[in-house]
Order: structure tokens, then sequence, then C-alpha cells
């Protein structure tokens, strides 16, 4: 099974993600998590966040349809640019894999 995540923005369409997730795809949401080190002068870049991010995409999302995006989606293809809106839709998807990755936390009306 699979679910569709509508995407808006620079790169609009949709992806399907893997539901119920494998254990190795929970290990790369996992490694996902970790906090980049910091350089030199005290900061982390957004890229180290989606370098530890888009793995766990790359390995959940089974079906890409996302306008202008390669057709064989590899970490040394995925677009990082323009930052902003590249970060913005890793930062979305990721959070759509957490979603799944704890399961339905909304409770429905009674």
């Amino acid at each position: 099974m699979s679910k569709t995540i509508l995407v808006t923005g620079k790169w609009e369409g949709s992806v399907e993600i893997a539901d119920p997730l494998t254990i190795p795809q929970v290990q790369l949401i996992e490694a996902g998590l970790a906090t980049p080190e910091k350089d030199k002068e005290g900061k982390t870049w957004l890229s180290a966040y989606d370098a530890s991010r888009v793995p766990a995409l790359l390995g959940c999302v089974t079906k890409w349809n996302l306008k202008g995006f390669p057709e064989n989606l590899t970490i040394e293809n995925f677009p990082a640019s323009p930052r902003k809106a590249s970060n913005a839709l890793v930062n979305f998807l990721f959070l759509e894999l957490i979603n799944i990755y704890t399961g339905d936390n909304e409770v429905p009306n009674e």
C-alpha cells in the first residue's frame, strides 16, 4: 500500500509514500532525525539537514510525480536549488514520513 501526498509550490504534483514502512525505511527516517554537526563557526546549514533527510525520502517514496523532477531520482540529482523551495519540499515530505512513522495521532469525532 501507499499514501498519496499532494505537493504545491515550485514542484507541484504528488508523491506516493510506502505505508506501512519497513525496518530499513524506518532506519532511514531515524537517521534523518539526527541534528547535523555544526561547522567551524557554529552554524548548521540547511543543506546538511536536507542531506540527512533526502535518503529517507528516496527510500520511502515509491513514486515521484513532481513537475520538473528527474525521472530516476538519486541523491546526486535531487534538486537542491533554489534553496528555500528545495528545503521546504524536503521538510514537507519528511514531515509526511514522520506522520506515517508515528501512526495516526488524530482522534476521530465520536
